[in-house]
This record gives C-alpha cells, sequence and structure tokens, in this order.
C-alpha cells in the first residue's frame, strides 16, 4: 500500500498498486508487465500511463490517460 506521494513509476515486471490515501494531484506509470492500480476512497485526481486495470475507489475521481491504451479494465 502506497500513501502520501505524488509520483509512482513502476519496472519492467507485474506492478500490483494500492493507494491508501487518495491523490489530488500525481502521476503513475507502471510501464511494462501486467500491472493493476486500486484507487483509494476519495477524489483522486491523477494522471496514469501503461497500466492494464485500473480498479477506483468510492467517490469522484478524475483520471487522465497519459498514453493510449490499446488493451486494459477500467473499473
Amino acid at each position: 500500500m502506497v500513501s502520501n506521494t505524488a509520483t509512482i513509476t513502476g519496472g519492467g515486471g507485474d506492478d500490483d498498486i494500492t493507494l491508501g490515501t487518495a491523490l489530488a494531484s500525481g502521476s503513475i506509470d507502471l510501464k511494462r508487465g501486467n500491472d493493476s492500480l486500486q484507487l483509494a476512497d476519495g477524489g483522486n485526481k491523477l494522471t496514469v500511463s501503461h497500466t492494464d486495470t485500473i480498479n477506483a475507489g468510492s467517490g469522484d475521481d478524475l483520471i487522465t490517460l497519459g498514453a493510449a491504451q490499446a488493451t486494459g479494465v477500467i473499473h
């Protein structure tokens, strides 16, 4: 679980990231691999790139895709 950070950069493997607190402004790029991101409850506002699955928490989230997403799931 990751909390109180503005930028997260993944590596070449599979990344499974869970946000512990909502991000008011941030950037997440999980790079290569089969990656998933679980947003924290509350209003998240961030840019997400190279992430295969994005799961929202409760609250209104504003997600900007930082790279074209040819495949993947956003819940």
